[in-house]
């Protein structure tokens, strides 16, 4: 029933005051029948969704959705509709990090640079050096399908092309890969005795990763300074692969990206599938500290959630 019919069932009432206060009572009583308001404070409408008294819709799927567009699963994990991280909105229920420490048997570098590497050995989660520890140079998905393809050409001579070089430090860009190798050579022409010295110490590094990678419940990290965009369903297919490659489904990956939040120190969480630990910070270094470290602080205080078995 709507206002109009109400209107002509009142419309015979004598007393002006009596006809408003029965329009009004039947306008009540559709509105209850359209929604019904339980105990804990929330509205089933007859769409099949409640709504809560934190403007948040419950859907029969058993997801929330926030006004901000964001879908929340029951378990508080939080996703964007795309799967990608939104820049331009914050999540108001992944602001802080849990109380949860997560082991492994391997915690390795996967990139961006250096300064991964550093962290992981000064918080004594790094047992030995990885193949990227010392490099830098190329992207998550780069690096992911070097491990899917078991390091091939990582470090074979005939890629190795000299690209700056400044008093007693050369750096080599591998054209196949796409890897700086800045700390390992010591000249601009690089001879076969210095060259086997370099690659016997990579491949030392690689068979223990891929014994460790076959055998054990890993952790891949990774850390970016630049501002990054990532498509974290081309992601998780990669480490699906590299499980698939190394028969293991234990391995996981740590990716922390920048991105400067107007709250200063917030770092988001969030889970995907297991799988993939995102954390996102405004990863700007603080002080006088080298730009490639970026955030120090913030950076240690998610590390220190993981630790070896």
């Amino acid at each position: 029933m709507n206002e109009t019919l109400i209107n002509k069932v009142v419309w015979w009432i004598p007393f002006k005051n009596i006809r408003n206060l029965i329009r009004n009572l039947l306008l009540i009583v559709i509105q209850i029948n359209n929604k019904v308001t339980s105990l804990d404070g929330k509205v089933t409408g007859l769409d099949g969704k409640v709504t809560g008294l934190d403007g948040k819709v419950t859907g029969l799927d058993g997801k929330v959705t926030g006004l901000d567009g964001k879908v929340t699963n029951l378990d508080g994990k939080v996703i964007s509709l795309d799967n990608k991280i939104s820049y331009e909105k914050t999540y108001d229920k992944a602001n802080l990090l849990n109380n949860d420490i997560y082991e492994y048997d391997f915690i390795f570098s996967v990139g961006n640079n250096c300064y991964t590497a550093n962290i992981l050995e000064t918080l004594k989660i790094k047992k030995y050096s990885s193949p990227f520890d010392w490099l830098y140079g190329v992207t998550i998905y780069d690096n992911l399908d070097i491990i899917i393809n078991k390091f091939n050409r990582f470090i074979d001579y005939d890629d190795l092309i000299l690209s700056s070089q400044k008093p007693n430090s050369f750096t080599y860009k591998n054209k196949y890969n796409k890897l700086f190798f800045m700390h390992d050579f010591k000249s601009n022409k690089i001879d076969n005795a210095e060259y086997l010295l370099v690659k016997g110490k990579y491949e030392r590094r690689i068979n223990r990763t891929l014994n460790y990678l076959t055998n054990n419940k890993v952790l891949m990290v990774h850390i970016v300074r630049a501002k990054t965009f990532i498509n974290l369903n081309d992601i998780l297919n990669k480490i699906n692969e590299i499980r698939k490659v190394y028969k293991n489904d234990n391995i996981d990956l740590l990716f922390i990206q920048h991105y400067p939040f107007k709250v200063k120190n917030r770092i988001i969480f969030t889970n995907i599938n297991d799988t993939i630990h995102l954390y996102t910070l405004d990863n700007t270094p603080k002080g006088d500290t080298p730009f490639w470290k970026g955030d120090i602080e913030n950076t240690t205080k998610i590390l220190k959630k993981y630790r070896l078995k």
